[in-house]
């Protein structure tokens, strides 16, 4: 836990800290990529995970492949333009905004699933529950969808 040593978060608050358009690449971005490369590998859990045929849940893996696909690639790029000390696409307000879309992304998503999947999983459930009295035809169980 050493690493926890070396983040001030009074300097968060600083705007020459946060526009310094060249920082020095040094520091906790060995922990970013692999945070980063963690993502990805979320991303590929929920892709396989995504083919199994519960529609319910469908758009939720969707949803979160694209977002960990997403967060995971582009905090893979700014780390590696950090390391190359590449201005303005290295500084720290492009973390800072990653970690903010970050936030508002994984929110809605948040959102969604516990606000609109339920609904969801409700308006499945009297669905099936219905088609289950429905008739069946004489040749085995009406198609359905």
């Amino acid at each position: 836990m050493a690493f926890l040593s070396q983040i001030d978060l009074t300097k968060l608050f600083r705007a020459d800290y946060i526009f310094e358009l060249n920082p020095v690449a040094t520091g906790l971005y060995l922990y970013f990529s692999i945070i980063f490369g963690i993502l990805i590998l979320l991303a590929v859990v929920f892709f396989f995970v995504s083919r199994r045929k519960n529609k319910i849940y469908h758009t939720l893996q969707r949803r979160a492949f694209i977002f960990f696909t997403a967060i995971g690639i582009i905090g893979l790029l700014l780390t590696f333009f950090r390391f190359e000390q590449i201005s303005y696409l290295g500084s720290r307000l492009m973390f800072l905004v990653l970690m903010v879309v970050f936030v508002l992304w994984g929110g809605w998503i948040g959102f969604y699933i516990f606000f609109v999947l339920p609904k969801e999983k409700q308006k499945n459930f009297k669905k099936q529950k219905f088609i289950k009295y429905l008739p069946r035809q004489k040749g085995g169980l009406l198609k359905r969808q």
